[in-house]
């Protein structure tokens, strides 16, 4: 029987930040993915004519302005899109 993402993740231990999880939807990886790494990970978008990445913390416009915000998540995004080996 298949199982959805968020059960297949819960079932397993936390795998390595270097483990890559493929999911069909943004839906279904976001919600585990934030469970399991906080915001500290990388959604990489497949099957566009270019490369497409972004940090796991979304736009967070709530802190917008506030000078409190931490850009290593999207240093990561960057660095992966760059590194070419996607």
């Amino acid at each position: 029987t298949p199982r959805g993402t968020p059960a297949r993740l819960q079932e397993a231990q936390i795998p390595p930040m270097e483990t890559l999880i493929v999911c069909h939807y943004h839906d279904q990886a976001m919600v585990p993915l934030r469970i399991l790494y906080q915001w500290n990970f990388v959604n990489l978008t497949c099957g566009l004519p270019f490369i497409r990445t972004s940090p796991g913390h979304g736009t967070a416009f709530d802190i917008a302005g506030k000078n409190i915000a931490d850009c290593s998540g999207m240093a990561s995004a960057i660095r992966l899109a760059l590194a070419g080996k996607i």
